[in-house]
Parts: structure tokens; C-alpha cells; sequence
């Protein structure tokens, strides 16, 4: 770092601390004390702390380094000071934190808080003891936890005469929390009737709620035994045909007699007349009787009833099902089409109930649509690898083309952007601008139709959520100062899942056609190499590509500490084209390959694997991870994979020590040149702290680790190949801390990061050569990493 740097950084921690003392000036003039964090100690490991933390009534300011530094409070308390403006008001809202006074009446109010949860949880023997610590104007107050010992459940027992019901809930008591021998707890208890509410409501029970569940306890042994009996409330109502007006009778189990879909309602109060349709269909090709959809219209340009139907996951005559019924809103609120859903389920005959007998439903559902044709044109911040540029982009959207919510888009962008050439021996009059090195823009055209279309309707399909099928086509242009590249595209893809957490994409086919014209100095260049892998990156190629990608994921869909992400990708080109020049026996080029449009095509496989897991600590820490790797093979029509398709490290979203494309291959080194740098084979890791600092300020502490390989030996690229006996001592690694501005609709993203293991110095952990401030990677990006 320069000395400059030193002197920046000296003066911000200075500035820190002076905002430390005025804030305390400040609170002592109120006669009050900064309640700058809250402890909790418990040794019981049961008592998770998150939880605990949540019963504290008064909050400690935020952030790990609240007990030193304050900045947020200094820029609180400055913006009452004189006049006000705009600037204060952005000031005190932005970048302003309220102090917290400690308020010692809400100190007790939350130690009896705790103390009544832990008698929820089964501690009734328990006691909290409030202690606070005063320095100066801050107040640090920590709560103490015993917890003495726990009542066990030494009985559990289900007392539901309604059979049919309690044949549902004993079927799924696998996925319950409720055993014996556990603590008694009425949390678990909460958790387990809400479990068996929503059970029920799948299995027809539409008026099921939680309230028709209680429990009765019974403790003894001086409360560290419990005995536990579930019940379920009867229904009281009139019954035709007896005298008593207050009769109990079981849950009655709901059918579906009508479904009623209006595309377009009218939410405005007044009355609308609708004309009926009434559309028919088979819903498995098995079936002999149709099915009934009653459609309301008022002759508006309609959504068609077969798209409605492949929204739906229920039909007429179907047993109530409220995760069927949420599925279908969320089909039908994920089409751009349509603005709002409201599915509303109406009991038919609601007075003349009978024990034992069907009840029937009528479901309408009404449909509000957003505007069919749509256009957008705007500017954005665009970054590739750290490196960031300007674009300006448009585009045309009809949401309902032929329709059936098909949505086509025509997309045209340009961009300008700040990157440094390959080669360093490449003349700077080859460059396009002064500051921008590098000029891309595209159209492309898309239609995304919101179903699964195949010549057959396979018993595969009936059973798929709404998929969907893509279609696009478009071209593309690259300008740099090495070489220009253009791109022409065309993709047929399906994607679909089967539940939340599965999510499948296929691509049966998907072509590139890329041409490459390079300047004399870079060719030149490229013609002093040896390897074939690198000279014919940079020549006009074709891929026919298979993609097929499976991800498994709970991100977004729990709420639990733990969450997920898995990714596996496997892909293919020129196989079939391949094996009909095979098969016909058509004539090769004098180098030995099949040609398509004069251009020699890709033949390859690559795979590549993703694995993230995060977990959520205490005061409001994320602990984030991943993994990847990756392999591809060329064969057949190939001796090389595509640059497009190999692999490379470094930038803004995994070895942050290096720049983009600059690590590896393996323990290869050279200074002297800057091109990028790819292999056959990755492996890379990533682990992330994430911490607030304050308000919309997180920080970030991480190491990566990882490289890339070729997969044979290579006279360009000396030491560049993957040995098992030698790949462990390749791994590089760098140290990290980073920044990110959360504003909530997006995040913004500054890491530094060191290298301290660099295979290509190989002069082991934390060298001088390598471990020092001047080696340090500054990369700017948008969003998390990983």
C-alpha cells in the first residue's frame, strides 16, 4: 500500500474514534447511558441463542464494533445541528443510527420474558439474572441463564374418535417432532397441530384450523414428567331433520363440485355481466369422461382455456387440497400476464351438513391481467470480472402473443467497457477509445411459451408442475483491440420441476457460429505459440450443443439456519453431426476434420458440479461456502475444448487475489505476457463471514482457494498440467475483506483480497514475494459473490 493509503486509512480510524467520543459527549448530556451490546450466557444447548435473543425487548446497537466505533450515531446526531436540509435529512436517514438509550424497567421486562420461555420449553425449575455494566456513558448488559433440569414427555397419546381423521394424522407422524421420552415442550407442540392442520386441509378437510387442536397435560414428579393427550374439537351447527339447534358432528371432508375462472375480472365496484364458457378436457390421455371448466367473459381478448387448465392442479370432483390450491396460484401469478390471482373456495349448502356425507365446494377464481404490450429503455452499470463499463439497452415485450401467456421479446444493447488486452504487446492504436478498450452489443429474440411442448403428452409430463419451452435466436459483437468476434446464437431449451426444491433445464439443441478476425500483432503472437489449444481459441468455430442442468435447492423456501444450493451441469456438442459425416462417409479437410459452412464444429463433454451452503450465526452473521469443479474433454471432430467452454479463475467472483483470467494453468508462470489463461479441468473453494457493520454497511472476511489445469502437457505452458501426485501443492489461495452497500434493490460490492500461496512463485505459504499490500486485487462487483 502507498503511503498515501496509510495516511487515508490512519485518518478514517481517527475519525472513528473522535465519533465515538462525540456520541458519548452527546448521551451524557441526556443523562443516559449507550446501550452498546447484549449478552446472553446459557450453556444449555438446547436453548438455541437466536431464539433467546428474541425475547430481548431493547435491542443493543448494531454491529460488531458497536463498543468502539459508532459512526452511524455520529452522523445521527450532527444532522440536528443548524439548519435543516436536504443533505441532513439523507444524513440522518441513510446514514444515521438512532442511539439506544438503555432503559433498565425494559432490562427486567425481557429477563421475565426469557424466564417464560424457558417454562415453554420445559425448564420449569429455570431463573434469568439481568447484570448490566456501566463504563463511562455505555451500557453493556448481560443476561444469565440457568436452566435447571427438564421435563421429560413420558406419554403421548391421540384421543380422536373421527377414524378416518386419525387414520390421516397417524400416517405422517414420521414427520413429526412429538415422541416420547422428549422435553416438553409447547413450541414443539405449536409446530406439531400446525404440521397436522395443514395435513388435514390436504387431505379435504377445508375448514380444518388450528384452534380445532388442544392439548391436555398432565405433570407430575415436581413438573419433570409429563403426560400429553391431543384433542379434536367437534363442529356445532344446525342439522335439518333433528330438534337440536347445537349438534357436534366430525370435520366433514370437502369435494370440489365447480371451478369457475374469470381471466379478466373487473375490480372496480361496479356490477359486471359475464357471458359462461363452458370448455371441456381430458386430463390424463388415460381418461374416458372429461373434465369442466366454467369460463366468465365479457368478450375481451381472452386467455385461452387450455393455458387456464395447465395452470390448474386440482379439477372437478377432486378431494379438497390446500397445497394444490397455493400451487395453482403460484402458476398463475408467475405468468407476466397476469397482475393478481385470487383463488376463493365457497361451501355449497353450508347449513345442511350430514355426518359422513361428501361436502361440496365451488372454486372461482379471478384473474387481473397487466398490460399485454410493454417497451423499456434504460442504462446500466455493467461488470465483467471487477471490471466495470457503461451500456444502454431496449426492449419490446408482448406477454400474450398466441394467447396462451406466451411472452416474445426482442432485446438490443450496446456497452462500452473498461478491460485491459490479452497481450501486452498490442499497439495502443488498435484501441477503440481512450478509455474503453472494449465495445459489445447484441439482438436477440426470444418466446417463452408456459408449457412443455412435445409431439406426445408423456405420463412424465402429466405429472410436471408448469414447465416451460424457450426459443431464441440472436447475434452478437465483441471489438477489442486484439480481435473482433461475432456471435450468431439460436437455442430450443425446457424447464420445468416437479416439486420447490428440484429444478430441471434441457437444451436439446443450442448453436454458436462465432467468427474471429484478430489484429496483426495479436496474430502474431498467437503464432509463436505451439499449443494448438490457444491458437485455436481465437478461429472461427461452431457449436451444436445438448445441455442438460439439475439444481437442488432450499434457498428462499425455508426459514431454517441452514440453506442450500446444488448444481450439476453436463454438456455435449457435435455428436450427431459427427455421426451422420460418419455415417455417409463425407470427405474431411486436409487437416483431418468435418467441416459445417467452411467452419470446423466442436466436439466435446463437459461437466461441471456447484455446491453453496450457508449458515445463518448469531448477531445477524452469515457463514457462506462453495465449492466447484469442472471437467472438459475434446474427441472426435476436436483436439482442443472451445475457449467459450474451458475453464478459468480469477475477478471479482471467486480468486479475488488474482485478476480475470490470470491464474493458473497449474504451476505455470510467465510475467511477461497478460492473455488469459484457461484449462480443461477447475477446482475452487470459497468461504465467506459475513457481519454487519451498520445500517446498509455489511463487511466480509474470506479465503479462496482453487486453480485450473490442462489436461495433458503442454510446451507453452510448462507445469500447466493436472498430476494427482502434484495438484494439491497448485492449489493457490488468497485472504480477503470486502464491503458491501446493501440499498435492498441492489447490492454493491468492493473486495480486497492478498494472495499468500502462489503456485506459479512456488515459494510456499505467506512468501514475501507474494504476501504484501502491493500484490493486493481491489474488485468491484454487483451483488454477493456466490
Amino acid at each position: 500500500m502507498s503511503k498515501a493509503g496509510i495516511y487515508i486509512s490512519f485518518s478514517v480510524l481517527i475519525l472513528l474514534a473522535l465519533s465515538a467520543c462525540h456520541t458519548e459527549r452527546k448521551i451524557a448530556q441526556r443523562g443516559g447511558y449507550l446501550l452498546v451490546k447484549n449478552t446472553i450466557k446459557n450453556n444449555n444447548s438446547y436453548l438455541p441463542y437466536d431464539e433467546l435473543e428474541g425475547f430481548l425487548l431493547q435491542s443493543s446497537m448494531p454491529g460488531r464494533l458497536a463498543p468502539y466505533f459508532r459512526p452511524g450515531v455520529y452522523f445521527y446526531e450532527r444532522s440536528f445541528k443548524g439548519k435543516e436540509t436536504r443533505l441532513k435529512l439523507f444524513q440522518r436517514n441513510k446514514l444515521g443510527e438512532k442511539p439506544i438509550i438503555l432503559d433498565t424497567m425494559m432490562v427486567k421486562a425481557s429477563a421475565d420474558k426469557l424466564k417464560q420461555y424457558l417454562k415453554n420449553k420445559g425448564f420449569y425449575h429455570s431463573d434469568v439474572i439481568p447484570l448490566v455494566a456501566y463504563k463511562r456513558r455505555k451500557a453493556v448488559v448481560t443476561y444469565q441463564i440457568k436452566s435447571g433440569p427438564p421435563c421429560i414427555v413420558n406419554d403421548f397419546i391421540y384421543n380422536l374418535p373421527d377414524t378416518t381423521m386419525l387414520e390421516f394424522i397417524l400416517s405422517d407422524t414420521a414427520a413429526g417432532k412429538l415422541r416420547k421420552g422428549m422435553i416438553y415442550d409447547t413450541y414443539v407442540l405449536d409446530d406439531e397441530r400446525d404440521r397436522i392442520a395443514n395435513g388435514l386441509r390436504n387431505n379435504s378437510y377445508y375448514n380444518f384450523s388450528l384452534s380445532d387442536i388442544y392439548y391436555l397435560v398432565d405433570t407430575s414428579n415436581a413438573s419433570l414428567s409429563a403426560r400429553v393427550e391431543m384433542n379434536v374439537k367437534k363442529i356445532r351447527m344446525n342439522i335439518s331433520g333433528t330438534n337440536d339447534s347445537t349438534a357436534e358432528i366430525s370435520h366433514p371432508r370437502f369435494y370440489i363440485k365447480n371451478i369457475f375462472i374469470t381471466p379478466y375480472a373487473d375490480i372496480s365496484s361496479k356490477v359486471t355481466i359475464y357471458d359462461t364458457l363452458a370448455y371441456h378436457y381430458f386430463q390424463n390421455r388415460s381418461d374416458t369422461l372429461s373434465k369442466t371448466i366454467y369460463i366468465l367473459h365479457n368478450n375481451e381478448a381472452k386467455l385461452k382455456p387450455s393455458f387456464l387448465v395447465s395452470t390448474l392442479q386440482f379439477s372437478a370432483g377432486d378431494a379438497y387440497n390446500q397445497a394444490k390450491a397455493n400451487r395453482t396460484y403460484k402458476n398463475l401469478i408467475s405468468q407476466p400476464i397476469i397482475a393478481s390471482s385470487n383463488i376463493n373456495m365457497t361451501i355449497l349448502n353450508e347449513g345442511l351438513m350430514h355426518p359422513g356425507e361428501k361436502q361440496w365446494l365451488d372454486c372461482n377464481i379471478r384473474l387481473t391481467r397487466n398490460k399485454p404490450k410493454a417497451f423499456s429503455l434504460g442504462t446500466e452499470g455493467t461488470n465483467s470480472g471487477g471490471r466495470f463499463g457503461l451500456g444502454v439497452n431496449t426492449s419490446v415485450v408482448n406477454r400474450n402473443l398466441f394467447k396462451g401467456a406466451e411472452v416474445f421479446s426482442i432485446k438490443l444493447g450496446a456497452s462500452a467497457e473498461l478491460q485491459g488486452s490479452l497481450n501486452n504487446q498490442v499497439a495502443t492504436s488498435e484501441k477503440y477509445f481512450k478509455f474503453f478498450s472494449t465495445l459489445q452489443g447484441g439482438a436477440e429474440a426470444n418466446i417463452d411459451f408456459p408449457r412443455i411442448l412435445l409431439p406426445y403428452l408423456s405420463r412424465y409430463q402429466e405429472n410436471l408442475r408448469l414447465g416451460r419451452t424457450s426459443l431464441s435466436a440472436g447475434v452478437g459483437f465483441e471489438f477489442r483491440p486484439e480481435y473482433n468476434r461475432r456471435i450468431s446464437t439460436a437455442a430450443w431449451s425446457y424447464k420445468w420441476s416437479k416439486n420447490d426444491l428440484v429444478k430441471h433445464t434441457f437444451t436439446p439443441l443450442e448453436l454458436n457460429f462465432i467468427d474471429i478476425t484478430t489484429s496483426s500483432s495479436f496474430q502474431n503472437y498467437l503464432d509463436s505459440l505451439s499449443d494448438p489449444q490457444y491458437k485455436s481459441q481465437y478461429t472461427d468455430h461452431l457449436l451444436t450443443m445438448i445441455r442438460y442442468t439439475i439444481t437442488f435447492s432450499n434457498m428462499g423456501l425455508t426459514k431454517k439456519n441452514t440453506q442450500y444450493f446444488l448444481r450439476l451441469n453436463t454438456e455435449t456438442s457435435g455428436n450427431m453431426l459427427f455421426l451422420v459425416d460418419n455415417a455417409i462417409n463425407r470427405p474431411k479437410t486436409e487437416g483431418g476434420y468435418y467441416e459445417r459452412l467452411n467452419v470446423r464444429y466442436a466436439e466435446y463433454i463437459r461437466f461441471d458440479i456447484e455446491y453453496r451452503k450457508y449458515w445463518k450465526l448469531r448477531y445477524s452473521n452469515t457463514l457462506a461456502a462453495r465449492v466447484l469443479s469442472g471437467l472438459a474433454v475434446p474427441y472426435g471432430n476436436s483436439d482442443i475444448v472451445p475457449f467459450e467452454k474451458s475453464f478459468w479463475l480469477g475477478g471479482a467472483n471467486d480468486m479475488r487475489g488474482w485478476r480475470l483470467r490470470t491464474l493458473g494453468p497449474g504451476a505455470f508462470s510467465d510475467s511477461t505476457q497478460s492473455y488469459d489463461k484457461t484449462g480443461d479441468i477447475i477446482l475452487q473453494a470459497s468461504i465467506e463471514n459475513r457481519f454487519p457493520i451498520y445500517s446498509f454497511l455489511l463487511g466480509s472476511i474470506f479465503i479462496d482457494a482453487g486453480n485450473v489445469w490442462l489436461r495433458k502437457p503442454s510446451n507453452d505452458f510448462p507445469g500447466g498440467e493436472f498430476k494427482l501426485e502434484t495438484f494439491y501443492k497448485q492449489i493457490a489461495m488468497n485472504l480477503g475483506i470486502g464491503l458491501r452497500f446493501d440499498f435492498s434493490f441492489f447490492i454493491f460490492r468492493i473486495d480486497g483480497a492478498i494472495p499468500f500461496k502462489n503456485p506459479a512463485n512456488d515459494k510456499g505459504w505467506f512468501s514475501k514475494d507474494d504476501f504484501k499490500l502491493s500484490n493486493s486485487v481491489l474488485n468491484f462487483g454487483i451483488g454477493y459473490p456466490f
